[in-house]
């Protein structure tokens, strides 16, 4: 479970509407790591102000382009990223005629910067000061972005030097000993509301936000190029979703069939109804809308898509806080109408707890050490590069937490430790709503729904629905539903189940579970089953003819009328039953449906009723079961949807 840092040095307690505005924080101390708390506070236009040259790192391009589309005329700022030649940025700092000079950059970008300003001949490291913005992001993308170790490097080399975050990690690499941990309590209401909601199915859930939604704008929270596509396709948004990703992922949807509506760089004008965002902006993006006060929906699902994982100490709040008021001075609440956090958790996972994690990194330090000895032992090339030196790789996780110059990459590190703490926080249902109570940053709201599950959909409508297999997968499913009673959802869930498996579902109602499970396979359930009704006298072949002589096919009957003329047929059998309406499923094909019937004159004199029609069950028959008493049930055809 993830813990909020609170060991800190210095506590600020303010009213400032901005960080510009609070006298203690400008310009921004060198040698110190803040937490804003406050998205939105202007940590950026605040180090644009500052009179002094500066560097300001954010996570991604994104971040970049809005925060230079809204900078100020009297800023002398550019930006870094690699469509900006080496020489441009040589330009923009031989032009600054006194001014001071601001970059605002990726951390792969740095090192392009440094070298920059080393042909200008100024000292990057003491002629300017670097602020890593997000400084969160650190953590949380090093394992997939391998650059940015070398930019940490490069970061404490600087004299003069800042991290800031509204929702940072402390780390534990040893040069931050010396640098202050600064808390800023500000005064103002600092909760963001959302609503999580626990299903589990994703895509249920949100075909039934998305048909339901009526509001202004919509913008979807979903970590998966392939989960968005899915999404996309399944659901018909083509025409109406607008989809943000970075530059790769709008190259694997235009090789996916999705090309139009997919950008990497978002702007008001190409927002549209539903627009769906993946990680590149969930940070320090500024989304200002005007006359428009949009939803945020975030989508999870731990079963499928690792990554698709939201940590609400960091991921939840950032995304809340995207949606600026135009005056940041007017210190409202952040731009949003509701916010729903859809998390799909199928089952408890198990995962491995900070001790055993630590543990897994002693013992594989000790191999990885003790290889690297035996590398140095051999003058082989082939040995020492193709033997030992793959055996290295394979050691993990030490040898992944390493840097270029395999030394540990104390980023890397907590990296690790941080994944497998946000695994805890999703290993099931109640730890994800822990984690929001702990974090202490939302009002919060909790509900579950239980939806048909996309494996059972599949499974209704394959060959093999009634296989051994497949049965002993319904009736795992079914208990778990037993166990899901009282939650939203759950009968329409055992309804449902009951249309795509009747057989299992009526054995289980009959025979019980039991029975069923020890039966194990469809021809032993159907012979229990027709064992049993003829011995209650309903398979006979008297009965089987009577029936068929009072109910006809391609007819509707009320339910409750084909109840009582099933009691008078078996009465006039001589047979005891303990009859349902329902049980005319055993001679034929059913679709149910709501229907109306005219009230009797005894009931209207009442004037208890103002119409003269009234809501009936009805049942229509289909296709007969039965043709002699040994005909085969047909009650292994496949289900399809209506």
């Amino acid at each position: 479970m993830i813990t909020p840092f609170n060991n800190y040095d210095e506590i600020i307690h303010t009213s400032a509407p901005t960080m510009w505005d609070e006298l203690r924080l400008r310009p921004i101390p060198n040698n110190t790591l803040i937490n804003k708390v406050l998205t939105g506070w202007g940590a950026t236009y605040s180090e644009l102000e500052a009179n002094r040259n500066s560097i300001i790192l954010v996570p991604n391009k994104a971040q970049i382009e809005s925060k230079y589309a809204y900078r100020e005329d009297r800023h002398y700022l550019h930006p870094v990223t690699e469509k900006y030649k080496e020489q441009q940025l040589v330009a923009h700092i031989e032009n600054a005629n006194g001014r001071n000079i601001k970059f605002i950059s990726t951390p792969e970008g740095l090192k392009k910067l440094i070298k920059a300003i080393l042909i200008t001949g100024a000292n990057p490291y003491t002629d300017y000061f670097i602020l890593m913005d997000e400084c969160h992001k650190l953590t949380k993308d090093i394992k997939f972005r391998v650059n940015i170790s070398s930019c940490t490097d490069d970061f404490f080399c600087f004299h003069n030097k800042a991290m800031i975050s509204a929702t940072p990690f402390i780390p534990s690499d040893p040069r931050l000993q010396y640098f202050k941990k600064i808390k800023v309590n500000h005064t103002r209401e600092m909760k963001k509301r959302i609503e999580l909601k626990l299903v589990n199915n994703l895509g249920a859930a949100f075909k039934e936000y998305i048909d339901s939604y009526e509001g202004e704008m919509l913008f979807v929270f979903f970590n998966s190029i392939q989960g968005i596509h899915s999404l996309i396709t399944k659901f018909d948004l083509q025409d109406e979703a607008k989809v943000f990703c970075s530059e790769d992922g709008v190259e694997v949807l235009d090789h996916l069939g999705i090309k139009e509506n997919c950008h990497s760089e978002i702007t008001n004008e190409r927002l549209g109804k539903v627009n769906i965002l993946t990680s590149s902006f969930f940070n320090g993006l500024d989304i200002k809308l005007i006359d428009i006060t949009p939803d945020i929906l975030i989508l999870t699902d731990r079963n499928y898509v690792e990554h698709t994982i939201i940590d609400p100490n960091t991921d939840t709040y950032q995304i809340l806080g995207r949606f600026r008021q135009p005056d940041p001075k007017a210190m409202q609440q952040d731009n949003y109408r509701n916010a729903t956090h859809i998390v799909s958790i199928k089952s408890n996972r198990a995962v491995k707890l900070e001790p055993a994690l630590l543990k897994d990194i002693e013992i594989s330090k000790n191999r990885y050490h003790l290889i690297l000895e035996l590398q140095a032992t051999t003058h082989d090339a082939y040995l020492k590069e193709q033997v030992y030196g793959e055996a290295l790789k394979r050691v993990t996780p030490y040898a992944n937490l390493l840097n270029e110059y395999g030394d540990l990459d104390y980023f890397k590190y907590d990296s690790f430790i941080y994944e497998h703490q946000l695994k805890l926080c999703y290993c099931q249902d109640l730890a994800v709503g822990l984690t929001y109570i702990k974090s202490e940053l939302f009002e919060f709201t909790e509900t579950r729904k239980i939806y048909i599950d996309e494996d059972m959909i599949s499974l209704s409508k394959a060959a093999g629905r009634y296989s051994k297999a497949s049965i002993t997968k319904v009736l795992q499913k079914l208990v778990a539903n037993e166990n899901n009673q009282g939650v939203d959802g759950a009968y329409g869930y055992y309804q449902d189940m009951c249309k795509r498996f009747p057989l299992i579902t009526n054995a289980v109602d009959i025979l019980g579970f039991d029975e069923v499970e020890h039966l194990g396979t469809k021809t032993r359930i159907e012979a229990a089953l027709r064992k049993l009704e003829m011995s209650e006298g309903k398979l006979s072949q008297g009965m089987i003819d009577a029936i068929y002589s009072k109910f006809m096919a391609g007819v509707s009957y009320e339910v409750l009328h084909v109840k009582k003329k099933l009691l008078a047929i078996f009465a006039d059998y001589g047979v005891e039953a303990n009859l349902k309406g329902t049980d005319i499923e055993t001679y034929f094909h059913t679709d149910y449906f709501n229907g109306s019937k005219t009230r009797t004159k005894e009931e209207m004199a009442t004037g208890l009723y103002k119409s003269k029609f009234k809501s009936v069950r009805k049942v229509k028959l289909g296709e007969r079961k039965f043709n002699q008493l040994n005909s085969n049930s047909t009650r292994s055809h496949n289900f399809v949807q209506e």
